[in-house]
């Protein structure tokens, strides 16, 4: 078998918990096998034999092959569970950092290029003895918390991977704790956001869109929307092509820039209309579908002319081509419970346009 004295050399690492070993182990396989489709039957049960902060290389080579045609053999249970482990550790490190080096003391900045450097000052603070009642952790686990810190990108990575893929997101184990664990250490780290983004990402989800000004609604049927821009634009591209609502037909360029152009796409595009939910309040356009209030069980948006301007840069925030399709034209008396109580926005007197790479926000005010 292709690769046989690398395993070998693997397995033995994991056996004998020879973590460096183990990694070096790791990289020699990867450049061994190159694209060989029968490794992941071996590699996938060693996972659950080191500590997550020496496997999670290996994990996102294992995606890799994975993603590119291999079989399965357990491998998103597998990356689930390994991401739960390392998230666990890492937020046990966020705990006790605070209190070993001081509430002021920066945390370690993991993929600055001095890695190895902060992982033995973190493990090393850690476990330095100190007055009661801040207890010193063992040099172990100090060490496996500081690890999982320094290398919580590598599992993140793994599992995006495999997130990105509907038939995963849909049945992704943990996905509860995960997401939890996850904006925990958001706050304190500025990597979370694609594994947040994709751990929030809806799939066959049905939402209620008004249009208050023609007195109709719509059952629409979601699935892999990353970000309200992109929901915007697909909205308006399925009610304009059904010629359900006139006026908020996107340019064919903004549509396919939010379905499948690249990721990093240029240029802008601008809101036709805007969103409020069910509950009255505006619904944020950089916000994610997820996080629109279910109202009365279930998701619901009115459509309303804009109030400011709004524009915001091409692209989506994730390698997922989503959908969104029309279900069913619901009657007047839908759009009349919905859309009544809900005050109708204000005259433009803005504009306000998001740059989605950088997060930053321009307002200019019209007179």
């Amino acid at each position: 078998m292709v690769g046989e004295s690398e395993f070998a050399a693997l397995e033995a690492a994991a056996e004998n918990a020879d973590f460096p070993a183990f990694q070096r182990a790791a990289a020699d396989l990867w450049a061994r096998v190159g694209e060989a489709a029968d490794v992941l039957e071996r590699i996938v049960p060693l996972f659950a034999k080191v500590p997550p902060a020496v496997s999670g290389q290996l994990a996102v080579g294992a995606v890799l092959r994975y993603r590119r045609g291999a079989p399965e053999h357990g491998l998103v249970a597998a990356v689930a569970d390994g991401l739960r482990r390392a998230l666990e550790d890492a937020a046990a490190f966020a705990d006790a950092w605070p209190k070993a080096a001081g509430r002021n003391a920066a945390f370690p900045a993991p993929g600055d290029g001095n890695d190895q450097e902060w992982f033995e000052y973190a493990a090393a603070t850690l476990s330095r003895e100190r007055r009661w009642p801040r207890r010193a952790l063992p040099a172990d686990e100090a060490a496996r918390y500081a690890g999982a810190w320094m290398m919580l990108d590598d599992w993140m990575t793994a599992a995006t991977g495999l997130l990105e893929l509907r038939e995963v997101r849909v049945a992704f184990p943990h996905r509860e704790k995960v997401a939890r664990l996850a904006r925990q250490l958001d706050p304190l780290r500025r990597d979370m956001f694609c594994l947040i983004g994709l751990l929030d990402m809806l799939d066959d989800e049905p939402l209620i869109v008004v249009d208050r000004a023609g007195k109709r609604a719509f059952r629409l049927r979601i699935s892999g929307v990353g970000d309200n821009f992109q929901l915007h634009t697909l909205i308006a591209d399925v009610l304009s092509r059904e010629g359900l609502v006139e006026g908020i037909r996107p340019e064919p360029e903004w549509v396919a820039a939010a379905a499948t152009g690249a990721p990093d796409g240029a240029d802008r595009t601008r809101a036709l209309f805007q969103l409020t939910d069910g509950d009255g309040m505006a619904v944020p356009i950089d916000g994610r579908p997820a996080l629109i209030p279910l109202h009365r069980g279930r998701r619901v948006v009115v459509m309303d002319p804009c109030a400011y301007g709004r524009s915001w840069d091409l692209g989506r925030s994730f390698d997922v081509v989503p959908e969104v399709r029309l279900e069913e034209v619901l009657g007047p008396e839908v759009a009349r419970s919905v859309a009544g109580p809900i005050s109708e926005p204000g005259p433009a007197r803005s504009h306000v346009h998001h740059e989605r790479e950088t997060g930053r926000v321009a307002t200019f005010y019209q007179g």
